[in-house]
């Protein structure tokens, strides 16, 4: 999405938005070296993802699963699942227990489709809102001045981002930065929303969250 924006702005000139893809592709791909090394001396061949997404995927899907890593009571989902699954992950190794939590929740996806689509749209409320075991490591009055300045901010987020798209299409600005911002959020809680969720992972697209509440406070 990213990238069809970048055309689109730079449409007249096709070797800028090629210039700016390379990089980003460059980038990306220098970050990740360290890891495909990693992987690659432990488990002798190409692995081009954490292993730890497959639990990731399997917190987020199973029969004990509340669209974060804890039960409603406060325990690690993985410590309540059956006695006979948690041995045999504990019988694999670390490529092996990707693989099994990904057919597992991959499993419970296909059994029970309705609730898999509920704890989707859960995890999307939550990546915006609170959830249900969100605060359970904090004294009550933390996180209640947690809340109140989430919700300032999400107040002043969402005012901001109006006026903004309202300035751009009014005044034909350039909205392509306003898009793409916009598209990575939206991303971002697609891709959290397909995994396991905890209060944690909205930090990622707080900075951007932020710069659009300064906007809409500046308006006050």
């Amino acid at each position: 999405f990213a990238f069809l924006i970048i055309f689109h702005r730079f449409r007249e000139n096709k070797t800028i938005p090629l210039f700016i893809i390379l990089i980003i592709i460059c980038t990306t791909i220098l970050m990740l070296i360290p890891l495909w090394v990693r992987n690659y001396l432990v488990f002798k061949k190409v692995v081009l993802t954490p292993t730890e997404s497959g639990l990731a995927f399997w917190l987020g899907y199973n029969v004990n699963a509340t669209g974060t890593n804890k039960t409603l009571s406060g325990k690690f989902i993985f410590n309540v699942a059956p006695e006979q699954f948690r041995n045999k992950i504990l019988s694999l190794d670390e490529f092996g227990q990707k693989n099994y939590f990904y057919k597992e929740g991959l499993n419970f996806i296909r059994e029970h489709p309705n609730q898999s689509i509920n704890l989707f749209f859960k995890k999307i409320k939550y990546f915006w809102w609170f959830t249900p075991t969100q605060g359970q490591e904090y004294p009550k009055d933390y996180f209640s001045i947690y809340k109140i300045y989430w919700v300032s901010i999400l107040l002043f987020f969402t005012f901001g981002l109006y006026k903004k798209i309202k300035f751009d299409l009014f005044y034909l600005n350039d909205v392509h930065a306003t898009g793409l911002i916009i598209i990575f959020l939206i991303t971002m809680t697609l891709v959290h929303a397909s995994f396991n969720l905890d209060g944690r992972h909205r930090w990622m697209v707080e900075s951007f969250i932020l710069i659009f509440a300064a906007n809409g406070i500046n308006y006050f």
